[in-house]
């Protein structure tokens, strides 16, 4: 794996990236060309109608999907060359992933579910992922509900807990995916809030949405439409948490 220090790179760049999918008979271009650049510490909203490549973009930045075609690097690393394992060990350790369905996993206690990533990297050891995956819950709101499973939950909680869960590994970049769809206006709020408070610590954080409103917490506004970037630039209206 290349080394992050050699190369000064954005810390996310895609460069001229296509994804096209065969269903059925035809194809269907889910990412044209796309280019883009992130700094590191950017908070980026990327925003557009469905069906216009905004989760199929965070999917390439993540490393779950790869291009048909085109470049993605992050921190530095080309990731669409990597292997499998190359590329878990590279997520595991780089990216932190919030989805709109939670995706925890229900057999498991809130706990479980945040030391689980530790546990796979083996970055902190033993009792220090039961001390830190307590820290991350406790500032995420969630101290008091750590032997729980997630059907004991109200969404707005599972989501605080998907976003411990996200940044159990101290990654450098934080990714989200509609993280307020299912969620009310207040509860969205709150979690927006979180995100803008990880952004304030200094991470790279991306965040898909539809909702116009929420994408005015970010710095920068990317607008998608038809698998293309046609505003890469957009300021935000920098909206303050009082006014979501």
């Amino acid at each position: 794996m290349h080394s992050l220090s050699a190369i000064k790179r954005p810390m996310v760049e895609l460069i001229e990236v296509t994804r096209i999918y065969q269903m059925g008979e035809r194809l269907f271009h889910a990412l044209r060309g796309v280019s883009l650049q992130v700094e590191q510490g950017e908070f980026v909203a990327i925003v557009g109608p469905s069906g216009s490549g905004k989760s199929t973009l965070l999917n390439m930045i993540a490393g779950i999907d790869r291009p048909t075609s085109g470049e993605v690097w992050v921190g530095g690393v080309r990731i669409d060359v990597l292997g499998e394992n190359e590329l878990a060990r590279w997520r595991g350790r780089y990216i932190g992933i919030v989805f709109q369905f939670f995706q925890l996993l229900p057999t498991l206690t809130v706990l479980e579910n945040v030391l689980l990533p530790m546990q796979l990297r083996d970055l902190w050891g033993g009792e220090g992922d039961v001390a830190r995956a307590e820290a991350i819950l406790e500032r995420v709101g969630m101290g008091a509900h750590l032997y729980k499973l997630p059907a004991e939950l109200s969404g707005g909680e599972r989501q605080r807990v998907a976003l411990a869960r996200a940044l159990a590994n101290d990654p450098p970049v934080l990714i989200a995916d509609e993280p307020t769809g299912n969620l009310d206006s207040a509860t969205g709020a709150d979690i927006v809030r979180l995100f803008q408070e990880q952004h304030q610590a200094g991470k790279t954080v991306i965040l898909v949405t539809h909702e116009q409103r929420l994408a005015g917490v970010a710095g920068r506004v990317v607008h998608m439409l038809d698998g293309q970037i046609y505003d890469g630039n957009a300021p935000s209206l920098a909206a303050r948490p009082e006014q979501l």
